[in-house]
């Protein structure tokens, strides 16, 4: 018995969800919020991310947040909501290139064929779409990779070929046939581990949820998790 309680010592020591210490819960919140202009942007969340969504970031000036850190959210969120507009163009290409499979047909699709499905082509027209509202918040920040990925958005013209060439995992570009790639037909990266994220009315940005969830951990607000 003494065995088995040493052993469940050491198991209760190591929980990931136990609640921290109340000096190491000082000290890291003093590394997070303590001094300089990260840490200015840490507390900004931490006050009044809370009340933040999505929406309001782009249209409104919150109260409180600095107009570098507004034009650096802006563009966070406007990049991830681009991105998701391109992810469902090919998400159309990976359907129509599996309803191919299904019916006996070979895996693999001409762009030419790609640009004549309805579907396809309304998902394009929608990426341009998005990208020309995310075109002055991708500016503004002046982000080198959103800004290079705004680029191959912006137009019609040749948008299925940039995205194949950019993706290359679901889907793949083999002179000017879109053929399925090593990840074709799996589920998103990471989609199971979201399940039990912290979530924010900001979801572009999960890094807000996150530094909101430390927030309430480093209060002690984990122990009643920690206890259930």
């Amino acid at each position: 018995m003494e065995g088995r309680s040493h052993e469940w010592r050491i198991h209760d020591g190591i929980l990931p969800r136990a609640p921290l210490p109340e000096a190491l819960r000082a000290d890291i919140g003093r590394r997070i919020y303590g001094e300089g202009a990260d840490a200015a942007r840490r507390k900004t969340v931490r006050d009044h991310g809370r009340r933040w969504t999505s929406q309001a970031l782009l249209d409104q000036e919150p109260a409180g947040v600095a107009a570098d850190h507004l034009v650096d959210l802006r563009g966070g969120i406007a990049t991830v909501r681009l991105r998701d507009a391109a992810l469902r163009v090919l998400g159309a290409v990976e359907a129509r290139i599996a309803a191919r499979r299904d019916a006996g047909h070979a895996p693999a699709l001409t762009l030419t064929d790609a640009l004549a499905d309805e579907t396809i082509r309304e998902r394009i027209a929608a990426c341009v779409a998005q990208a020309a509202f995310a075109a002055p918040h991708i500016e503004a920040a002046k982000e080198s990779d959103s800004l290079a990925f705004l680029k191959d958005c912006r137009s019609p013209d040749g948008l299925l070929e940039r995205l194949a060439r950019r993706d290359g995992v679901v889907i793949v570009l083999r002179d000017d046939v879109l053929a399925p790639g090593p990840a074709f037909g799996a589920a998103p990266p990471g989609q199971d581990d979201q399940e039990g994220a912290p979530r924010s009315d900001v979801p572009e940005l999960p890094r807000i949820a996150n530094l909101l969830a430390l927030t309430d951990d480093l209060a002690g607000g984990n122990q009643g998790r920690a206890a259930a």
